[in-house]
């Protein structure tokens, strides 16, 4: 049972904030990010992916907080990276010390290419399974990444995956 945190009018006009199925109430939702991630995640294990590879803007913004036209987000089944290059860190750690970003959310700074960075990520923590963002990634983008777990020597398993975010995009 889903729940989730709504703006609802008594009687009398005045709102108050109730927490009711969202199945049962028809109104305009407020998702905290805890639960826009805790949703991915499950969405992942469903699909049975390691990793999911967020590239849009919008889809970075609403998981992480972010709100700079660059940055890649990596989301694991227990944990939230932002990868930002220079131009953005200063922002991103505030953000994060301001607490307008999920709780947990790790910050990784891109030295040189975004693409390079995930892939060292990727190598790091043992990823298998990668979803990413068909609708967004380039077959350009999509063909070097599989290309560089080959030259890597690692076996990676790229799946393209459509309106994973945006779904939870659809409710405000």
């Amino acid at each position: 049972d889903v729940s989730v945190c709504c703006a609802q009018a008594d009687a009398s006009g005045d709102q108050g904030v109730t927490l009711k199925p969202i199945m049962e109430t028809g109104l305009v939702a407020v998702i905290s990010f805890a639960g826009r991630l805790s949703a991915i995640q499950h969405w992942m294990a469903d699909e049975k992916l390691d990793a999911l590879l967020v590239a849009h803007a919008p889809n970075v913004r609403y998981l992480s907080g972010h709100d700079g036209t660059a940055g890649l987000l990596v989301v694991l089944p227990e944990s939230l990276h932002l990868l930002v290059d220079a131009r953005y860190r200063e922002s991103a750690r505030q953000m994060l010390e301001a607490g307008r970003s999920p709780a947990g959310l790790t910050l990784h700074d891109v030295p040189d290419s975004y693409d390079a960075a995930v892939m060292g990520l990727l190598h790091a923590w043992g990823i298998q399974s990668v979803g990413v963002e068909a609708d967004h990634l380039t077959v350009s983008r999509y063909q070097w990444f599989e290309q560089s777990g080959r030259v890597s020597g690692r076996k990676f398993e790229w799946h393209p995956v459509s309106g994973a975010v945006e779904r939870g995009r659809l409710i405000k």
